[in-house]
């Protein structure tokens, strides 16, 4: 085994450990605008979209349902960002349509194109999965904020 590479088991201690630092940071959104910091703001989208990146491997995120299923490991932390991303689109931090939907797809947009960074280490398979869920989130996101 490589030294430098974490057993299977400080990787799932350190992603739920993520997901926990995440679910409060989502919680954070619901209650503290961004509106006065535009550095924030982009920051933040720039991130949560990064993070939505992460799930490679299951092409469903239904963002819709009433009922979300359990999820864990990456698919979790990356269904939470899209559901970060979701809690950025509202008029506690701006003008909805104006600048924060734009923000948002301004992000998305490489994902869309499967050209964002780290693509070429993905393989192709992973990009048509966060392709398709960025799609499918942006379908979502026209809906939330119609």
């Amino acid at each position: 085994m490589d030294p430098s590479l974490l057993p299977a088991s400080e990787i799932q201690a350190l992603t739920n450990s993520l997901n926990r630092v995440l679910y409060h940071f989502l919680h954070m959104l619901e209650h503290c605008s961004l509106k006065r910091s535009a550095e924030s703001l982009e920051v933040t989208v720039q991130e949560l979209v990064e993070l939505t990146r992460l799930e490679t491997e299951f092409a469903s995120l239904d963002f819709g349902r009433t009922q979300r299923q359990r999820r864990s490991g990456l698919s979790a932390m990356a269904f939470n960002a899209y559901i970060g991303l979701e809690k950025v689109c509202r008029a506690l931090h701006g003008d909805v349509r104006a600048r924060l939907v734009p923000l948002v797809f301004k992000h998305l947009l490489p994902a869309v194109l499967m050209t964002h960074r780290g693509a070429s280490e993905v393989a192709p398979r992973g990009l048509t999965i966060i392709r398709e869920h960025t799609l499918h989130f942006v379908k979502h996101l026209m809906t939330v904020v119609s």
